[in-house]
């Protein structure tokens, strides 16, 4: 039985717990990592309800598919964000909700270039500028240009 007493200070100590069955790991990414998810699942859907229940299917799709992610080909972070944000997509397309989401024609995620949502992975999400750039599809040139952008955007210049 593991000990939910140990400390997770990395996430991969988090990710070895997880995939080792530990219910103590999962309440520890949740706690760390669900307002950061939230987030982005808000932006997605525009509806605080939506969002909410696409996070919850999303960490019940982290604890039942823990034996997938593989830690030498990602960070534990953005295998968490593609889960809620394949949650999203799936739960949206299901209802048949008329939302902004990954993909559609009326998101303005359309590709992952969204500098607001670029932003938001690399500050909060504790991720690379260059890790950032891989998920998006993207050169690193070109996230660092929408960066600026949204920086001189934010100085009001």
């Amino acid at each position: 039985m593991p000990d939910s007493t140990i400390i997770y200070n990395s996430d991969e100590s988090l990710a070895s717990a997880l995939q080792n069955a530990d219910q103590a790991a999962l309440g520890i990414l949740y706690d760390r990592y669900s307002p950061i998810l939230f987030r982005v699942l808000q932006k997605m859907t525009a509806n605080t309800a939506v969002a909410e229940e696409a996070l919850k299917v999303c960490f019940i799709l982290i604890w039942q598919n823990k034996h997938t992610y593989k830690p030498k080909e990602e960070r534990l972070f953005l295998w968490m964000f593609r889960t809620a944000v394949d949650t999203a997509n799936l739960i949206l397309e299901k209802n048949q909700i008329d939302a902004a989401y990954v993909g559609n024609d009326k998101s303005n995620c359309k590709d992952w270039k969204n500098a607001k949502l670029i932003m938001e992975l690399i500050i909060f999400g504790h991720i690379s500028q260059e890790e950032a750039a891989g998920t998006m599809e993207i050169p690193v040139g070109e996230l660092r240009q929408l960066l600026r952008k949204e920086i001189n955007q934010l100085r009001g210049i």
